[in-house]
C-alpha cells in the first residue's frame, strides 16, 4: 500500500515538495504537517524522520516542506528546522529523531 510520495523540487511557490499524500495538492495550506526550513541537511533529516514516524504509526498524513523564508516567518518561526501541525508550531530550531517525533505526534494528534 503506497502512502507517501517523495519530494520534488518546486522553486516557484517556496515549497520544495508537494504534499506526501496522494490525495493532497502541492500548496502548503493543504498539508497536515509542514517542515519549515531552507532545505539544509537538518531540515531534510527532520522530514525523513517525520515520514518514518508516520509510517511506523500507520498514519496517512500529508507532509510538505516550505523553503520560502517569508512563509516561514509568517508562522513566527525564527529558527529552522521547524515542524507545524495544522497551523500549530510544534518544534523550532531542532531536528528530532523518529521516536521523539512519535511521542510528540501522539500528544498532538490523539
Amino acid at each position: 500500500m503506497k502512502f507517501f510520495n517523495f519530494r520534488k523540487k518546486d522553486t516557484n511557490d517556496g515549497n520544495c515538495c508537494s504534499c506526501s499524500s496522494e490525495n493532497k495538492s502541492s500548496n502548503d495550506e493543504s498539508c497536515d504537517l509542514l517542515v519549515l526550513g531552507g532545505g539544509c541537511q537538518k531540515c531534510n533529516n527532520l522530514e525523513n524522520n517525520l515520514i518514518e514516524a508516520l509510517k511506523e504509526m500507520d498514519l496517512n498524513l500529508s507532509v510538505g516542506h516550505v523553503t520560502d523564508f517569508e512563509k516561514i516567518a509568517a508562522y513566527g518561526v525564527m529558527q529552522t528546522p521547524a515542524l507545524v501541525y495544522k497551523g500549530k508550531v510544534l518544534l523550532t530550531g531542532t531536528q528530532t529523531d523518529k521516536n521523539s517525533l512519535i511521542n510528540l505526534l501522539k500528544k498532538e494528534i490523539f
